[in-house]
């Protein structure tokens, strides 16, 4: 899909293999990502769902691809991990100051 001009790509990353998911979309693609919305974002704690942000953006938060921060707020989801899950976009989803210049 890449090679036919696809620019953005929604992968259930969660479920694939992060070393596959880093070989052939990782700096690639842009990718809008769809956080675990079945067992981390409803069921894990706040430190568990700040860690799977975390991962996520290192995964695929680089400059030639890019990633869109996204995650699914269901019913199921407590609050503090709504919370956890924006303070841990806005906690590691900006770029160094140092990357303007």
């Amino acid at each position: 899909m890449i090679e036919i001009g696809v620019d953005v790509l929604n992968p259930q990353h969660p479920l694939m293999p992060k070393e596959i998911l880093e070989q052939k979309l990782a700096g690639r693609v842009c990718i809008r990502s769809d956080l675990d919305r079945q067992h981390i974002l409803p069921f894990g704690t706040p430190e568990q769902v700040r860690e799977h942000v975390k991962e996520t953006i290192a995964l695929f938060g680089r400059f030639n691809g890019g990633l869109i921060l996204h995650g699914e707020i269901g019913p199921e989801m407590p609050f503090e991990n709504i919370v956890a899950m924006y303070e841990a976009f806005r906690e590691f989803g900006e770029y160094p100051l140092s990357w303007l210049s």
